[in-house]
């Protein structure tokens, strides 16, 4: 049951479970996963393998790297990659999605995933502090636009190749012109139609730090 309290665009309110289990067991894009009344993975299965392929090209993984993705979710971006070769650190919103994104790892049994929770820069600083560093980092904006601080931590661990991926025209274009005034320059735009009939198209942007491109 799902109550919306007010006029609102979204779809779901509060959630109330009436009846059987909270999730459905699915699998997408060769992932195996539960998927839940307020997932983050988008409800056209058909262009998620496209929308994967996307993300990977952007930061154009060879199967070796470390990958922080900043806002993994409930793990499905984050297991994916890893199941590319990618070592992936994944960094969830809150405790709940945390909890379901290492679940999704074991689902999978992959073991080249860890999830941490909190503010990302707060994460980074402590990843940094143990000497950690990354080829590349995953970004997707939904209720602002990325810090200017995360790019400058970013860039200070390291992170040559940058996806940033988002529905929001706005915040896309407001995470793009931080990132290139922290020296990221774009280098494509792959749109990805995640949610069809609807006037949300999903990007995803490919950058490569300039003093790492030349």
């Amino acid at each position: 049951l799902s109550i919306v309290p007010r006029r609102r665009t979204e779809l779901l309110g509060r959630l109330h479970l009436l009846w059987g289990r909270d999730h459905l067991e699915d699998e997408v894009a060769g992932v195996r996963l539960r998927r839940f009344a307020s997932a983050s993975v988008p409800p056209n299965a058909a262009a998620i393998p496209k929308w994967v392929e996307a993300v990977a090209d952007a930061l154009k993984l060879e199967g070796r790297e470390t990958v922080l993705d900043t806002a993994c979710e409930e793990g499905f971006m984050a297991v994916a990659l890893a199941r590319r070769g990618a070592r992936v650190i994944g960094i969830a919103p809150d405790r709940t999605a945390m909890h379901r994104a290492w679940d999704t790892a074991a689902q999978n049994e992959v073991t080249t995933c860890v999830f941490y929770t909190r503010a990302p820069e707060g994460v980074i600083e402590k990843l940094q502090a143990r000497g950690e560093r990354f080829e590349a980092a995953l970004l997707s904006s939904r209720e602002g636009p990325t810090s200017r601080r995360l790019f400058d931590l970013l860039v200070r661990s390291g992170v040559r190749r940058l996806a940033i991926t988002g529905s929001s025209l706005p915040l896309l274009a407001a995470d793009l012109r931080t990132a290139a005034e922290a020296g990221y320059q774009l280098k494509a735009v792959y749109p990805v139609d995640l949610l069809p009939q609807t006037s949300r198209i999903h990007c995803v942007a490919s950058l490569v730090h300039q003093a790492s491109s030349t």
